[in-house]
């Protein structure tokens, strides 16, 4: 049951934190059935993630993430934000879904390691404060959703939130497998340990622009040996012009025998 018609009262009119100090917010509401909400935000002065606990008399807790619409948003655009996203507990990857395409009927999956939105340098997430989740992608009406429901212990159930930046060095140490969020692609195995070597010259030089240059000439160098075959293999094809174009006029009306004829010739020459 939603508690959009509850009406809070708040402990606190104020809290500033600064270094690790933590602290907390507490908002209690009351249901018209006369139950009692009660909604502890507990937050760090040098961190991205923060603690929400609900404690409500129901046996179950969802907590819905939705992106704020950007004042005149078109399209429906949501503040940047461009994929639903969670990361599968049982085979750990990572499902994603184009906030555009969410449908009506919603995508669920059973348990989830976290869930939210993600845009292009950051990201919006939601997880179990302690083990997994069920989630669910859809859409209320025009407004995207991911909600992440979890079973209430004595009547309370606690979830850690996560909005920041998609910064390696920031999730790393953050647990939850929030790492998974950035996507390397299929080439993950290439890209992360220049990513790594990117911040080392960094820290060296200090300067991202002579980072990148001392990582592009390290990539030209360790690449020379693919460079130069390829440069001699180009020569080879460029000495083949004259007998390629004669093949050409000769089966010009039969194009499986030309590939076939093209084949060897590259063989006889040993051209790659």
């Amino acid at each position: 049951a939603t508690d959009a018609g509850v009406v809070y009262e708040v402990d606190r009119d104020s809290l500033t934190l600064t270094g690790s100090a933590e602290g907390a917010i507490t908002l209690t509401g009351r249901r018209p059935d006369g139950s009692s909400i009660t909604k502890r935000i507990g937050f760090r002065g040098n961190g991205y993630v923060f603690n929400l606990k609900a404690s409500v008399r129901d046996g179950a807790v969802g907590l819905v993430l939705a992106p704020v619409a950007s004042e005149g948003a078109q399209g429906g655009q949501h503040s940047g934000v461009e994929s639903a996203i969670a990361l599968n507990a049982e085979n750990r990857r990572v499902t994603e879904h184009a906030v555009k395409d969410l449908a009506a009927e919603a995508v669920t999956i059973p348990e989830a390691l976290w869930a939210g939105f993600s845009a292009q340098y950051f990201a919006a997430l939601a997880m179990p404060a302690q083990g997994a989740a069920k989630v669910v992608m859809g859409k209320s009406g025009d407004i995207p959703v991911v909600r992440v429901d979890l079973p209430a212990t004595d009547g309370s159930a606690s979830f850690d939130l996560f909005f920041g930046p998609k910064d390696p060095k920031v999730l790393d140490g953050l647990g939850h497998d929030l790492d998974r969020v950035i996507d390397f692609g299929w080439f993950w195995f290439i890209a992360q340990p220049l990513l790594h070597l990117l911040e080392l010259f960094r820290n060296l030089t200090g300067n991202y622009g002579v980072a990148i240059i001392l990582l592009t000439a390290l990539v030209k160098i360790v690449t020379i040996p693919l460079t130069q075959t390829s440069f001699r293999s180009m020569r080879a094809m460029q000495q083949l012009q004259p007998e390629m174009q004669r093949l050409r006029e000769r089966y010009k009306d039969d194009q499986t025998e030309l590939q076939k004829q093209m084949m060897e010739l590259y063989k006889k020459n040993k051209v790659n």
